[in-house]
């Protein structure tokens, strides 16, 4: 229990996040990585964000939901269609 207790604290932290470049890409675009470090009881922890992950993430979640609404719908039309076939 008390390793979710810090990494609750870990979340919960405002601090800000630092934009980490590699050498060789210093483009406008290579901002997309950023991190940050919290000590919670002598522990480190670093935080990182990866503003392309969180887009291609968010993109295939999106694609999961779509796939499951039509699956659901072809799905409630067959049901129709058992029921209907069982009635008559």
């Amino acid at each position: 229990m008390k390793m979710c207790t810090e990494v609750s604290q870990v979340l919960k932290d405002q601090g800000l996040l630092e934009s980490v470049r590699e050498e060789r890409q210093k483009t406008i675009d290579s901002d997309h990585l950023q991190v940050k470090q919290i000590y919670v009881n002598d522990t480190r922890y670093i935080v990182y964000l990866n503003e392309e992950e969180v887009r291609k993430d968010k993109k295939a979640r999106n694609s999961i939901i779509s796939s499951l609404e039509k699956s659901i719908k072809q799905w409630d039309k067959s049901l129709l269609e058992i029921n209907v076939i069982n009635i008559i």
